[in-house]
């Protein structure tokens, strides 16, 4: 079942992210269902995250590895990967579980999916690892430079990580009513990398959290969805080719969206 599919009616990050963005982008990729394509890097990268994130039993209720020369499935319910795709991936997810960090993960519970309603909108969202106990929620970032991230996180680019985080602090505020520390469980895809962890008090998400709640309110007054993304974005944008002859002027900024 696609993303679309499995989320329509519900409010999540990436579509909340994705109309701060530029909110004609989210018309064209949630609403018109323009989706960019699949490239065979792509499906590769997204099951060996998978892979990652529910281990190998709930895998392969949800994959199928065909066997040599053979070109269809037996179960047509799942995602179909060819004997040579399938042994990439597990052969990359075996280096990853020598890494320290992924001992520590089996304590967690594999995905926890909450849904609540905030101001009259539906939020979903699926968690990577969840302790209620704990008060905590953990979320996987797969890197192929783990130096690179810690970078980015505490550049410009850190802005997408503190608004995951308040996004999942918010869904499980309204849910439990309860305030969790958010933790990045930072892994090296790579054979010879080493995992990190980077930490977000409670205390600290709180006045993020603040915005995120704006953002909805703004989200569900919308009504027409015009660009207003900053020109640079657009040409960084997968959908530039497709919507930038709707373009006729310099979009208007859209309200400061950095943290």
């Amino acid at each position: 079942m696609s993303y679309l599919s499995q989320n329509k009616g519900y409010l999540t990050s990436s579509k909340l992210k994705a109309f701060l963005e530029c909110q004609y982008k989210y018309k064209l990729l949630y609403k018109d269902g323009l989706a960019a394509e699949d490239t065979k890097a792509l499906k590769l990268w997204t099951a060996f995250h998978r892979l990652c994130e529910v281990w190998m039993v709930q895998f392969f209720t949800e994959y199928e590895i065909l066997e040599p020369r053979k070109r269809k499935w037996e179960y047509p319910h799942r995602i179909p990967l060819a004997n040579a795709e399938g042994n990439l991936v597990i052969s990359a997810w075996k280096e990853i579980c020598r890494q320290p960090l992924m001992e520590y993960e089996t304590k967690y519970k594999n995905e926890h999916q909450i849904k609540t309603t905030l101001y009259g909108k539906r939020l979903k969202w699926t968690l990577d690892r969840f302790s209620l106990k704990r008060k905590e929620i953990r979320d996987y970032k797969l890197v192929a430079d783990v130096s690179k991230f810690a970078t980015d996180y505490m550049g410009p680019a850190g802005f997408d990580y503190f608004f995951s985080a308040a996004f999942y602090f918010l869904l499980v505020q309204e849910k439990y009513g309860a305030s969790c520390d958010v933790l990045f469980d930072v892994v090296d895809k790579t054979k010879s990398g080493a995992s990190t962890m980077f930490y977000i008090s409670a205390d600290t998400l709180r006045p993020h959290v603040d915005r995120v709640v704006e953002w909805i309110k703004l989200f569900k007054k919308t009504r027409t969805f015009k660009p207003t993304a900053e020109r640079w974005k657009c040409l960084k944008c997968p959908l530039y080719g497709s919507c930038k002859k709707s373009i006729q002027k310099k979009p208007e900024e859209i309200t400061n969206v950095m943290f």
